[in-house]
């Protein structure tokens, strides 16, 4: 087993990783597999995760119903991992608001079972170990069907009083993770991050700094309605540049965002 210090909490999952999720492009059209080493991000390195491939492919699937799959190799020989990322090329079809959220969410979706797997093979020093976890993953082909998505994509479009009275996860924190790692966080957090984190909303073209410092002074002469309409104003941009629903968002402010704001 590896012994980094560092607490490997959402933050932490979030920094380390956005990197790679970004390289992947994972709603362009991709004529050809994206071929990514691991071992071109410094970061990688210092955590042991360095000896692995990340292959997307989009294809049409034998299994219609079917949208994203995610499957793992190993080779003993080189002690090399690859991870692939498939996803259906039916998702590719138009670029209509609800096709490119469903097409987002199941990249990231995908994309968080290849982190789970990253860090369960980063702690793997021993043959033995090794071995073990290979015999088990080669059993598991991971796929994201039709239904689930549909069910999914219903959660990130849901109205946040009724995701809040409701407390829905689709897929929660054991759906991703692999027994024996040492991620601090929750897998389902961390893949809600991967659609919207708090960084990514304070982007320049978004919430910006420029913004935050607007809504502070408008609470602090008391103007809430201009302070929320401010914060309101980020809501659609952000939906259309980044394949977001507007629900989305609006359940982000609400449960994470709005207290970091706030407390700035």
């Amino acid at each position: 087993m590896t012994t980094n210090i560092d607490n490997k909490d959402t933050s932490w999952a979030i920094k380390t990783f956005r990197p790679l999720l970004k390289a992947l492009k994972l709603q362009e059209v991709k004529s050809e597999p994206l071929i990514l080493l691991t071992s071109t991000f410094k970061i990688f390195h210092r955590y042991n995760m360095s000896n692995c491939v990340i292959i997307v492919k989009i294809r049409e699937f034998t299994n219609k119903d079917d949208r994203g799959i995610f499957i793992w190799q190993y080779n003993e020989e080189n002690n090399f991992y690859a991870l692939h990322i498939i996803i259906n090329k039916i998702l590719y079809n138009n670029n209509d608001i609800d096709t490119r959220i469903k097409r987002k969410a199941t990249g990231v979706h995908e994309f968080t079972h290849c982190v789970a797997s990253m860090m369960i093979f980063s702690r793997l020093q021993s043959k033995i170990l090794r071995e073990t976890l290979q015999e088990r993953m080669a059993k598991k082909i991971h796929s994201l069907d039709r239904i689930s998505l549909e069910l999914l994509f219903k959660e990130l479009t849901m109205d946040y009083e009724d995701k809040k009275k409701n407390n829905i996860s689709i897929f929660p924190d054991d759906h991703f993770r692999i027994s024996g790692d040492d991620f601090t966080g929750f897998y389902d957090d961390l893949s809600r991050n991967f659609l919207l984190s708090y960084e990514l909303f304070c982007e320049e073209d978004f919430f910006n700094t420029d913004k935050q410092k607007m809504f502070h002074d408008y609470l602090k002469h008391n103007e809430k309605t201009e302070a929320m309409k401010l914060l309101i104003s980020v809501i659609k941009p952000l939906s259309e540049k980044k394949a977001l629903s507007q629900h989305f968002i609006i359940q982000r402010i609400n449960e994470e965002f709005l207290n970091k704001i706030l407390k700035k």
